[in-house]
Formats: structure tokens, C-alpha cells, sequence
């Protein structure tokens, strides 16, 4: 059905779990792509590789370029992109997550938004 989706995931954090590996992996009809520290690799869903992307230097810190941009918003260095309505909706996808997750069930954020518009 076109407009809906939904969003399983896992996640584990453990200190004690060696080794130490960080990925995003995303599963999708037409494939899987994973993410990881330096590449990025494209599966059929069969799971045979269909491209590797190689980054020698260091990829750039989220944090630290969120933080950097916020602050050149505040010193007027940067222009604000966002308004309430923008971050809305982002916080209704997480929320959504978060009540799909507690219900065991498909939470459209787009109720979550009309809730609040």
C-alpha cells in the first residue's frame, strides 16, 4: 500500500560483546544497504554484493556538525532551516516508533501530526 511504511529495528549496546562494530543496515523490497565506520555496501536481497563505497579519510561526526550549525544559526553565520512545523516532524516519526514499538503495532505519524497542526 503506497504511503505506508513502517520501521523494525534491534539494537544492542554492550561493553562487554567484543569486537566493537558500529553499522546502519537498511532492508528494503528492492535491497539491503549497510553502513558502516568508512563504507558503504549495496546488497541484492539474495545478499550478493552489488557495490562497495570506500572512504580512506574519516567520515565527519554528526554531533560535532549538528553542534557547529547550531551555533553558526545562533551567531547568524548560518541560516535556520527549520521551523516548528519542520521539527514536528520529525519527533512525530520518533514518536511514532516509540508507540508502534509499546502497542506492537503500525503508528502512522501523520495522526501525530494532525494531533498537534
Amino acid at each position: 500500500m503506497e504511503g505506508i511504511w513502517g520501521l523494525f529495528g534491534t539494537l544492542l549496546v554492550s561493553r562487554y560483546i567484543p569486537p566493537k562494530t558500529e553499522y546502519l543496515r537498511l532492508i528494503g523490497t528492492n535491497g539491503i544497504v549497510e553502513v558502516r565506520k568508512g563504507e558503504l555496501l549495496r546488497y541484492k536481497n539474495n545478499g550478493e554484493l552489488v557495490e562497495r563505497l570506500v572512504r580512506d579519510t574519516g567520515w565527519p561526526t554528526a554531533a560535532v556538525a549538528q553542534i557547529d550549525y547550531f551555533c553558526g544559526v545562533i551567531q547568524g553565520k548560518e541560516p535556520n532551516i527549520g521551523d516548528v512545523t519542520y521539527h514536528l516532524q520529525h519527533m512525530a516519526f520518533i514518536e511514532a516508533c516509540y508507540r508502534s514499538q509499546k502497542l506492537c503495532r503500525f503508528v502512522n505519524p501523520f495522526d501525530i501530526i494532525d494531533k498537534y497542526a
